[in-house]
Order: structure tokens, then C-alpha cells, then sequence
């Protein structure tokens, strides 16, 4: 039985994704042997221009969502930067069909310039694709007002398993086809399929036009509202209000200090140390705010509320992004048993698409069934431990490897593969729904950009590590220096995660 969220528009919008993932993962899975081969690049050159180019795919979301919320709305968005991102493909095939006679200097011209039009294109939708589907639940609830608020939140929930679920359907096809045309037909011919993909995506997305729910943007572009404010002054009032946040802060951290140095009685110490924390929350001036409306000022506090929980993400993904970088240079020194060394990236969304509905409908049901009730934050620092675990796998896999006589098998990946395939179940999953419920409602893009660019930070902090120091390093030691990491980003998450909470500014109620 099909559920009932799933309507045309909704059908249509995770078919676009399946295909655009197809043409994503597709390229990707192949670039790292394309720019150690065809490019001839050094492996740790090659792993940190692939790691720079995935935080510039990660950090022009932010471009997307200032268009989509101010100017364009999410459809003439998703829309318009599609066009550049199927350039850019089309660029990327042209330079891998360059032949031997065109210099390599032009050769890694056209290729470089087709990654910089993808990386734009390819962000620019990112942050559109999900709220925008998302946004789509509400026309499908037929209840009463009292049970509308609970069905689209389980809606939504549903919405984003079933859309994570279109990404590695995607993912899979393409780590399955894409390497075996690599293989027979070269790089040109590899890169080629995933460029129709894309444009088969823009097609499937423009199918059902007329019958999508857009919500109007809110800036001054294209008749947004007139009572909402621009980008620019939604800016500025974040700055403001992240700097009250910061002082308020650290008035708070300093007073506590001062208390328990003087090592005043506890029973002493409350009541002077309460009404110093008033104090700090109270005694900031609030005039240079006064021009702005209360929704605004509870919206952009409510994005403050959420960056601390989302800025621990930029490690989990500079760890997750080596699996289709550094794990392929490993599987290419490895026994492949007639497999390519980017095909082992297929066991990752097939676990995924395999582990989503285990988990929607079983083990979280049954946790919940057993009032063990396991809430967003709990599942992000679940994901982030068994990530660190993994890179400490793949470190001792590291060691075997080069003290082994003889090739040691691929198939020693999978466990590794395996435990990085449930945190990511439990961070990236988990993540995009709680960046999403935790937002308002007129700035769902904008939030969604922020989350990914803790991707964008975690592959620039990647690219900069193998560009410089990780260079002098054995392969094993960079593993296990990422997994200290992890690690030591897993505590710190746990001790701010420890006293977070969310208040939403649309109904007032306490979330997770």
C-alpha cells in the first residue's frame, strides 16, 4: 500500500533526486582515479583537490539558499541552477575526452573549470531539493487541526527517509554502472552517462510544474512579502544576536569560574550565582534591535539556538567524505578479486537503503514501544562514535596492508564500510531531520545550506590536512589521527549537547 504522503509531486521531486544523486555519485566515484590517472596528479594532491572541490559543492549552498528565500523560490532555484550544474558536467565530459595531442595544461583547464561550474550548480539545489519536497506534506493532510500538526510531523519524518532513501537508490546504480564503463569505454565515455542523468533529472523535476506548493520568497525579489525583511537585514540581525549570545556566554562561564574559585559553599553559592546568570541574560541592551519585529528576532534566535549542535558535523563528514577519496587508494593496493577500486562504494547505499526501513520501522518503533525513546541528539553522538571506530579500522587495515607479503583482500573494507554506513545513518539522517524541524518556517533553505556547509568546513579542513601535514604522514597515521578526532569532536558534542534544547518559534513547544 502506498503511503499517503506520497503524491505526484512529492513522487516526482525523490524520482529527480534518484537521478541527480546517479549523475553526483556517478562523476565522484570515478574523480579521484581520474585526477591520479588521466591528470597524473599525487595521490595526496589529488585527495586534496577532490577534498577542496566537495567543500566548494558544500559551501555554495548558502548562494542557493539566499536566492531560493529572497528572489527565486525553491522551484525557479532548483530550476535555474540545474542549468549550471549540467554545464558543468558537460564541461567535465569534454576534458576527459580531450585526446593525448591537446596539452595537459588546456586538459586540466576544461576539467577544472567544469568542476567549478558543478560545484555551483550542484550547491546552489542542495539546500532547495529537501525543504522543497518537504514543503509538499502539507497539501496532503486531510485531518482535523487538533491531528494535522502530529500526521505531518510523522509525514515528514517519513518524507526524509523515503528521500535518503532516493539518494542511495541513486548512489547505487551509479557505483554499480559507472566504474564498469570506466573500465571498457574510458573516463570520457564514464563521465558522459552521468550528464544525461542530469539532464533526465531537470526534465522529471519541470514534469510537475503546475502542481507543486510554493511558498513565495520573502525578500524584495519577485513580489516577496512586504512585512518580512530582506537577506541583508536578516544578517545583520543574526550578527547582533549572535553577539549578544557570545557575551552572554562567556559573562556566565566567567561568573561561574569566579564562584567556584572562591570556593563559597554551594548553598551560599546559588543564589549570587542565579542572579549573576539573569543578570548576563537581562543587562543586555536591546535598542539596537528595537527596529526589528518580535517573529524576526524568534527566528533568527531560533537558527542561533541550533548552529552549536550543527557545527559538530564538519568532522563527521571530513571523515565520511575519505570513504569515495582515501578508501579507493586503499582498495587499489588491495586484492580486488576482479572488482574496480571505486566499486566497493556500492556496499555503502545499498546498506543505507537496506538500514533506513530497519530503522523507521522497527528499531525506533520498537525503542519507542519500550519507553526507550532515543532522541536526535542522542542518535548524532551515537553516529559520530561508531565513525571514529571506523577510521580506527581503516588505520590497523592500513598497517596489514603495507607489512603484508603478498595483497591483502578488498573484502577486508567491508567492516569498516559497514559501521561508517550506520553512522551515517544515525548522523546524516537524523541531521537533515532535525536541521529541518528545528528551523523556521520561512528560512528552511537557509538552514538546510548552513547544515551543509559543516560538510563544506569539514572538507575544507580535510583538504588543508593532506595538503600540508597529513603529506609527511603513512597513510595509517592520518587514519588515526582522524579518528582522535572524532573522537575528541564526540565529547565535545556530548558535553554542549548535555543542557541543549530547542523551542520552536512557530508554536512555542520544546523539541528535541
Amino acid at each position: 500500500m502506498k503511503p499517503s504522503f506520497l503524491t505526484k509531486p512529492i513522487v516526482c521531486i525523490l524520482l529527480t533526486e534518484t537521478a541527480e544523486r546517479f549523475a553526483y555519485y556517478g562523476f565522484r566515484a570515478i574523480l579521484i582515479l581520474y585526477l591520479t590517472q588521466a591528470l597524473r596528479l599525487k595521490d595526496g594532491d589529488a585527495i586534496a583537490r577532490y577534498s577542496f572541490m566537495t567543500s566548494f559543492a558544500y559551501c555554495t549552498p548558502l548562494l542557493g539558499a539566499i536566492v531560493a528565500d529572497v528572489y527565486l523560490g525553491k522551484y525557479l532555484t532548483i530550476l535555474s541552477f540545474g542549468m549550471v550544474y549540467a554545464f558543468g558536467l558537460a564541461m567535465l565530459t569534454m576534458g576527459a575526452y580531450m585526446d593525448e595531442e591537446v596539452s595537459m595544461d588546456q586538459k586540466k583547464s576544461v576539467t577544472f573549470g567544469g568542476l567549478l561550474f558543478i560545484c555551483i550548480g550542484t550547491g546552489g539545489i542542495k539546500p532547495c531539493v529537501s525543504a522543497f519536497g518537504a514543503d509538499q506534506i502539507a497539501g496532503v493532510t486531510n485531518h482535523s487541526a487538533k491531528d494535522s500538526s502530529s500526521i505531518n510531523q510523522a509525514n515528514t519524518r517519513a518524507f526524509f527517509s523515503y528521500f535518503y532513501f532516493a539518494i542511495n537508490l541513486g548512489s547505487v546504480f551509479s557505483y554499480i554502472l559507472i566504474p564498469i564503463v570506466r573500465a571498457r569505454e574510458g573516463f570520457g565515455s564514464a563521465f558522459l552517462l552521468p550528464t544525461i542523468f542530469l539532464y533526465v533529472a531537470l526534465a522529471i523535476f519541470i514534469w510537475s510544474r503546475n502542481q507543486y506548493i510554493q511558498h513565495r520568497p520573502r525578500g524584495k525579489g519577485r513580489g516577496g512579502n512586504s512585512d518580512d525583511s530582506n537577506m541583508l537585514e536578516t544578517c545583520k540581525l543574526f550578527v547582533l544576536l549572535l553577539r549578544k549570545k557570545i557575551i552572554s556566554n562567556l559573562v556566565i562561564i566567567l561568573s561561574r569560574f569566579r564562584y567556584r574559585m572562591r570556593r563559597i559553599d554551594r548553598k551560599q553559592e546559588r543564589v549570587p550565582l542565579e542572579e549573576t546568570q539573569n543578570n548576563a541574560t537581562n543587562s543586555n541592551d536591546t535598542s539596537d534591535i528595537r527596529g526589528y519585529s518580535q517573529h524576526q528576532v524568534e527566528e533568527v534566535s531560533q537558527i542561533i539556538n541550533i548552529m552549536p549542535i550543527l557545527s559538530f558535523f564538519s568532522i563527521f563528514w571530513m571523515l565520511y567524505n575519505q570513504s569515495s577519496s582515501v578508501w579507493v587508494l586503499q582498495a587499489n593496493r588491495m586484492n580486488l578479486h576482479g572488482f574496480q577500486p571505486e566499486q566497493l562504494g556500492v556496499v555503502n547505499p545499498i546498506l543505507i537503503m537496506l538500514f533506513i526501513p530497519l530503522f523507521d520501522k522497527q528499531i525506533y518503533p520498537y525503542l519507542e514501544f519500550r519507553k526507550w525513546k532515543i532522541t536526535h541528539i542522542g542518535r548524532m553522538g551515537g553516529g559520530m562514535l561508531l565513525t571514529a571506530i571506523s577510521f580506527i579500522m581503516s588505520g590497523c587495515l592500513e598497517i596489514v596492508i603495507s607489512m603484508s607479503t603478498k595483497k591483502v583482500s578488498v573484502l577486508w573494507q567491508l567492516p569498516q564500510i559497514i559501521n561508517l554506513s550506520l553512522a551515517e545513518i544515525l548522523v546524516s539522517v537524523t541531521g537533515s531531520e532535525f536541521a529541518y524541524s528545528n528551523s523556521p518556517v520561512s528560512m528552511k533553505s537557509l538552514v538546510m545550506a548552513l547544515y551543509l556547509v559543516m560538510t563544506s568546513l569539514g572538507d575544507l579542513i580535510g583538504g588543508l590536512l593532506y595538503s600540508t601535514i597529513f603529506q609527511a604522514l603513512k597513510s595509517s597515521s592520518s587514519m588515526f589521527i582522524c579518528a582522535l578526532m572524532m573522537l575528541t569532536n564526540f565529547i565535545l558534542f556530548c558535553f554542549i549537547a548535555r543542557n541543549w534544547s530547542s523551542c520552536s518559534a512557530n508554536n512555542g513547544k520544546k523539541q528535541d
